[in-house]
């Protein structure tokens, strides 16, 4: 089905609007860049956490038990879960962008690169 001059044209400013927003918002707040899902894999055991922004705090849900953390910033790329006093350091790939989370100082919990916080691209029919 091909749409017609005056939809196809509707179509693509909608598409580059919502992109310019979208990317707007993510430049508005500093901690957008490290919102997203990261896993973790020992053997059998499977684990994910859903890291994201309430309140212009950073929060994360655990998979295993529905448990909210709340992140408090103290250094670049460096927080700590208060209520546990847990050492929380995000890590960056080579195209500088946040790629793991170590927690404890060890346990390297890899973020996953389908987020809902990646640009997507789509054509138009």
């Amino acid at each position: 089905m091909k749409l017609a001059g005056k939809q196809y044209i509707f179509c693509v400013l909608a598409t580059i609007l919502l992109t310019i927003i979208s990317l707007t918002a993510a430049a508005q707040n500093p901690l957008t860049k490290y919102a997203g899902t990261y896993e973790r894999v020992v053997g059998n055991y499977h684990a994910t956490v859903t890291v994201y922004i309430k309140d212009n705090k950073l929060r994360a849900k655990q998979s295993w038990d529905r448990k909210v953390r709340t992140f408090e910033q103290v250094g670049n790329d460096k927080f700590i879960i208060a209520m546990d006093g847990w050492a929380v350091e995000f890590k960056r790939d080579k195209q500088n962008k946040v790629a793991q989370m170590k927690v404890l100082g060890n346990e390297v919990w890899v973020k996953k690169q389908t987020d809902a916080t990646a640009v997507y691209s789509f054509r138009m029919f």
